[in-house]
């Protein structure tokens, strides 16, 4: 019975430092790419909602590039003002947090 104890307790102690890798992985990993799912127009206005990326990692903000202009956004969702009818935008949003910036979205 103390050999089967010795032996639960190196289990347990096993499943607890694979636990820990795991964590510290998730934690120096950069974040996946969020989806886009949910777009609000008006003639001057856009509103992109997103979700948050599959990835275990905590997400310090996001950012938001539209035509160049890269915005830092704390929230899932930004709403873009002052758009010219008429005209194409190229929108695009990443995760980042303390391991760096993701992939931007598709």
């Amino acid at each position: 019975t103390v050999i089967k104890s010795l032996n639960n307790a190196t289990n347990e102690l096993k499943g607890t430092i694979e636990r820990r890798k795991e964590e510290k992985k998730r934690r120096e990993s950069k974040p996946e790419s969020p989806s886009i799912c949910c777009i609000k127009k008006t003639d001057t206005t856009l509103t992109i909602k997103w979700d948050i990326p599959p990835s275990y990692t905590t997400i310090s903000k996001y950012e938001l590039t539209s035509n160049g202009t890269i915005t830092s956004v704390s929230r899932l969702q930004h709403t873009i003002n002052n758009l010219l009818p008429a005209r194409n935008y190229d929108i695009q949003v990443r995760a980042v947090n303390d391991a760096g910036a993701g992939a931007w979205s598709d």
